[in-house]
């Protein structure tokens, strides 16, 4: 989930560090590493007896959750909190997938509870919680790890230390060597990193420091979801106006509120910007008007979307009064900040269960800040550096989705971040030859994502990355399409074909 408060919008910092030097507490830890890692054992989950869980799904089957630290010495109380569910068929028994949430600062059981994990839970009532087994569990497809991230994030320990994305980085490598040295029949399986929103931040800075690394780990490639990879005003403001003309209807956007947007797009500089950039091949780099101001556009386009529908969401625009109730509590209290009404906080034993500290109070996403100094991330968006394509260029296979039901980051400003970035081939490693974004038309390929035969939105696959948009889905795409999220999923693994994503 990308963190949005009210109608301030978070900008991109302007730095960042392109060496991955080890901060000095990692290295520190190391040359004097104490005590012991828990033992697998004692971090079993038994899946017939989860607090206010297995009585309505029944047995869900072993899992593993607790915490491990982010460096080498065991006692270092900056821990992330993970739940490690082994798959349950043959087929993936020999791939590991990651899962992270966004934010900064959103917690990954959200991807357990209501995404992709084993079980769905909903609030039907106030206070009264659903548990149902999940058909599209990610689990059913190879071993899944959703992971709690960066520090003091969901029931984790510690107090935030870091400032940017090597930073990020450098804490999930340290608890990454951890938790294979919990589980090192782990470590020789294929690794897949997958996850949402602010965690297209994440996920390429941690598979570029994998990679930096040059050790055994077997990473072949990420997914992402409605990704923060690019300038956010690409997200956000670029796309706002083309956004609010193709979904005027749903949005009871007016004549007048249109005309504003309108003439606020002409004053910022990006009236025809999609029909002169958004082109197959890119002409050139891309760069923002110069008098385009942040948030300029989104701000008026989500004020009049609330004025016309006040339960609309920014995560999924047909979304009508009364709003469903979240079982995690988001949003939070708009003046406690408070989560107290979640199932993790009202469930009796839950925390105990799955080895964290019952003392702990979670929230779905945290109010306070996971990067330390001024509390921004200081690090230049992926796309609009060289990262994010030479981390294509050495992966096996990228995959990007994006719903077209999702306010908060638009699907046109998730393509126009691609269309800016320079990659060659899957596997490369740069080495063929490069070329910026992709070459063939992708509006060109409507319909041609299916399941079950029916269309569900469409994709383009060029030299190793595949750009795919969910016609029905959120910000969450596997939360409202998730036999769509679970199909991109099996073409991630290997497990079929592209061909196979138009059937």
């Amino acid at each position: 989930m990308y963190a949005f408060s009210s109608l301030v919008i978070a900008t991109l910092g302007l730095f960042a560090n392109a060496t991955f030097a080890l901060p000095a507490s990692f290295i520190a830890a190391k040359a004097s590493s104490s005590s012991s890692l828990p033992t697998k054992k004692s971090l079993y989950v038994d899946g017939k007896h989860i607090p206010g869980i297995s009585k309505m799904t029944g047995d869900l089957g072993a899992s593993y959750a607790g915490l491990l630290p982010v460096t080498p010495d065991a006692s270092d109380n900056d821990k992330f909190f993970f739940w490690y569910w082994p798959t349950d068929r043959t087929a993936g028994k020999d791939d590991v997938v990651i899962w992270l949430n966004g934010g900064p600062g959103c917690s990954s059981l959200e991807g357990v509870f209501g995404e992709n994990g084993p079980m769905t839970l909903t609030e039907p009532t106030k206070d009264v919680y659903k548990a149902t087994r999940n058909p599209y569990s990610w689990h059913h497809l190879s071993h899944v790890l959703y992971v709690e991230q960066p520090v003091s994030v969901g029931l984790g320990s510690g107090t935030p230390g870091i400032v940017d994305e090597v930073g990020v980085a450098t804490e999930f490598y340290g608890f990454l060597q951890n938790f294979y040295k919990t589980f090192p029949e782990l470590k020789s399986k294929k690794l897949w990193l997958t996850g949402e929103s602010y965690a297209g931040m994440y996920i390429p800075y941690m598979a570029d420091y994998i990679y930096q690394q040059n050790d055994t780990l077997n990473l072949q490639g990420f997914a992402v979801s409605d990704p923060s990879i690019g300038n956010t005003m690409f997200g956000q403001d670029v796309p706002a106006l083309a956004f609010a003309r193709a979904n005027q209807k749903t949005l009871k956007l007016n004549r007048t509120q249109m005309t504003a947007l309108e003439e606020a797009a002409e004053k910022n500089g990006v009236t025809n910007f999609l029909r002169d950039h958004l082109v197959f091949p890119p002409r050139a780099k891309i760069y923002a008007p110069q008098q385009l101001q942040p948030g300029s556009l989104f701000n008026d386009l989500w004020h009049y979307s609330t004025v016309q529908n006040p339960c609309i969401s920014v995560y999924y625009i047909d979304d009508q009064c009364p709003a469903d109730l979240d079982p995690l509590g988001f949003p939070l209290d708009s003046t406690t900040g408070a989560s107290t009404r979640n199932f993790i906080n009202r469930t009796p034993g839950f925390k105990k269960y799955v080895h964290a500290d019952p003392k702990t109070s979670w929230v779905e996403c945290t109010t306070n800040n996971v990067f330390a100094g001024n509390g921004e991330d200081n690090s230049l968006a992926p796309a609009d550096s060289e990262l994010l394509g030479r981390v294509i260029n050495k992966n096996q296979r990228t995959v990007i989705q994006h719903g077209l039901r999702d306010m908060v980051l638009m699907a046109n400003g998730t393509l126009l971040a691609i269309q800016n970035t320079t990659w060659s081939d899957a596997g490369s490693g740069g080495t063929s030859s490069a070329l910026q974004g992709f070459q063939d038309n992708f509006f060109a390929r409507t319909g041609n994502l299916k399941v079950n035969g029916k269309s569900t939105g469409q994709y383009i696959t060029e030299r190793g990355l595949t750009f795919a948009t969910v016609d029905k889905a959120g910000h969450m795409v596997p939360t409202f399409t998730p036999a769509t999220a679970y199909k991109l999923q099996k073409y991630l693994l290997g497990q079929i074909a592209e061909t196979d994503l138009g059937t």
